[in-house]
């Protein structure tokens, strides 16, 4: 995924004929220092877009109690744990 559109520097060049050479690298070593290489560039040229940091606490209870509606695509329970959620 490329947010920054990077593509256009020699770093970005060199990081795209990098990860082609270590997609076709068989000996692991070699293969691990080839990315490790596209993780320099990324850091010291790539842009990266962060617009938010989260920040979640997750915890388990026995004196919380919930019936049998839990959301399975959001953490606290689809955000309705408010709602949803009571003290046993």
């Amino acid at each position: 995924w490329n947010d920054t559109a990077w593509k256009t520097t020699d770093a970005a060049v060199k990081f795209n004929g990098l990860v082609k050479e270590a997609r076709a690298e068989l000996d692991d070593n070699k293969r691990r220092e080839l990315y490790y290489e596209c993780q320099r560039l990324i850091y010291d040229d790539g842009g990266t877009i962060c617009p938010i940091f989260n920040s979640y606490v997750s915890a388990n209870s026995k004196a919380v109690a919930t019936d049998e509606n839990i959301a399975a695509n959001w953490d606290s329970d689809g955000a309705k744990c408010v709602e949803r959620w009571w003290f046993a």
